[in-house]
This record gives structure tokens, C-alpha cells and sequence, in this order.
């Protein structure tokens, strides 16, 4: 990530590159963790996106941000949103072998776990936005220009794994407050379809194939 940001304008761990990540875990838990590269590359990475990447609010908000020009915006794309799982089930399996980096990533998972379910319940209907902020002068979370719900997956399951890890109740009822919004704003006859801008009531006509995938 370091030597590609010094040739790159633009560094997220969203669109385009969130998968690599995502995947890096899994594969070494689906190889039992005897192919080493994979808790290697992980490791390397989570740890830069900690120390380039995640940032707290005034208000205590977690975020995975964006890094452009070498300037860290804390903003958050919703695909951003599965690092908070990721974090947490690399502490749970101990892919460090480190307890204080599996706290650190525990800690990184729970707190952006947090700021993306919290992002939901900003907007006026309970749906999360595509892309949010933070409030410069309070650090609260902040709706963007961008409101579109596209029916992404990645905060519920996020919160779905921290509450499989955790055991808190309080991952049930983030979960189900969600659920319920989009039964009640996105499904129709034959489907779900999502938000142009859920502030405008601007809706799609798509149901998106990802909405099955981690749902």
C-alpha cells in the first residue's frame, strides 16, 4: 500500500480494491492457516490501514478514510464497511498470533462496526448512505451529496460477525432496525429495489445480485 500510495492520487480500501482485502482472511482460514502468504499480506495490510487510513472523531467515530494527495478525508464509501468484520474475525482467529494486535484489531472492528450502523440511523428512513462523513466542528457522523442505498450488504455483515464474536445483543438490534427499513422502504411485489436519493425518495428500478450474497 506505501509504495503504491506514492504513485497514486487516490488510496481506499472501497471500490475496486475492497475484495483483496476481504479475501486474504478467508483464504487463509479456508486453508487452514498453512499457507502463510495469506496471514502475511494480511497483517501488512491491516496494519497500514491503521496507521494511514483509520482516524476517531471529536464524537468518538471510527473511520476507515480515504487518502488523496497524501490528505486523509474522513469520509467512508459503504463497501468500506466489511473492513469493520474483517478486523474483528482476524483478532478472533488469532491470524497474528499477537493478543495486543488482536485487541487493537478487535478494538478497530467494533469501533467502525459502530460509525457504519450509525450512518443508518442518520438518514430520515433508517437506510445507509453510500458515502458519509464526519462533522468537522463535532465529529458526529455527517450525511454526503451522495445518498444513494444501493443494497449493499457490508454493514450488516459486519455487524452480524461482531455479534457472532461478541454475543451483545445490541449487534441483534442494530441488525434488525435495519432489516426492518429496508422491508419496509425497499421491497416491492416481486423484490427489493433501492434509493437514487433516499432523502429525495428518488428510487431505482434494480435489485442488485449482491443483495443475496451476504444478506
Amino acid at each position: 500500500m506505501v509504495n503504491y500510495a506514492r504513485k497514486c492520487s487516490l488510496i481506499s480500501i472501497g471500490r475496486q480494491g475492497d475484495s483483496y482485502y476481504e479475501y486474504l482472511l478467508k483464504m487463509w482460514i479456508y486453508t487452514d492457516g498453512e499457507d502463510e502468504k495469506y496471514s502475511r499480506y494480511l497483517k501488512t495490510s491491516a496494519d497500514l490501514i491503521i496507521e494511514h487510513l483509520y482516524r476517531k472523531t471529536k464524537a468518538g467515530y471510527g473511520f476507515i478514510g480515504t487518502l488523496k494527495d497524501n490528505v486523509l478525508l474522513v469520509n467512508e464509501d459503504h463497501l468500506t464497511c466489511f473492513v469493520d468484520g474483517m478486523f474483528a474475525l482476524a483478532a478472533a482467529v488469532n491470524i497474528t498470533g499477537n493478543d495486543e494486535k488482536n485487541e487493537i484489531y478487535m478494538e478497530v472492528g467494533r469501533e467502525v462496526t459502530r460509525t457504519c450502523a450509525d450512518s443508518y440511523f442518520k438518514s430520515p428512513i433508517g437506510l445507509g448512505p453510500e458515502i458519509f462523513g464526519s462533522d468537522q466542528e463535532t465529529g458526529e457522523i455527517a450525511l454526503s451529496e451522495v445518498n444513494a442505498f444501493l443494497l449493499r450488504p457490508e454493514t450488516v455483515e459486519s455487524i452480524f460477525i461482531l455479534y457472532r464474536l461478541t454475543g451483545d445483543t445490541m449487534y441483534q438490534d442494530r441488525g434488525w432496525a435495519i432489516f426492518e427499513a429496508i422491508e419496509k422502504y425497499c421491497r416491492i411485489s416481486n423484490g427489493y429495489i433501492g434509493y437514487r436519493d433516499f432523502l429525495t425518495g428518488s428510487k431505482n428500478t434494480v435489485q442488485q445480485s449482491f443483495l443475496w450474497q451476504k444478506h
